[in-house]
Formats: structure tokens, C-alpha cells, sequence
């Protein structure tokens, strides 16, 4: 019987997915490029951790 853990072959997706928020903010496009009106002007990577830690807004699919 194979061994399901020796198997796992983490994908790039899978890499990010692991990553802490203070990571993901030096790597994401700022959340507010779009809507240049919500930017905290505290700079790009200050905007994308708070971005990060607030609540999900939405409905999941």
C-alpha cells in the first residue's frame, strides 16, 4: 500500500495557500488599485495586511 504523504507533490497553489498574511502582503497587487478612493495611503504593503485580516465580504461559491 503506497503511502498517501510521501506522494503529496504540493502545487504553486498550494505554496501561496500557506503563506501568513504579513507574506502574502509583500506579494499581491494592493486591493484598493482599482478604487483608488479606499486607499489608507499608508503604502501599498500596510494596505494589503489590512486588507488581508479584515472579514471576507461576499458569499462563498
Amino acid at each position: 500500500m503506497s503511502n498517501i504523504v510521501d506522494d503529496y507533490n504540493p502545487t504553486n497553489g498550494d505554496r501561496i495557500r500557506e503563506k501568513i498574511d504579513s507574506e502574502l502582503a509583500e506579494i499581491i497587487k494592493c486591493p484598493y488599485d482599482t478604487e483608488p478612493d479606499m486607499c489608507n495611503r499608508k503604502g501599498c504593503y500596510e494596505c494589503c495586511l489590512e486588507y488581508l485580516q479584515q472579514p471576507a465580504n461576499g458569499t462563498k461559491n
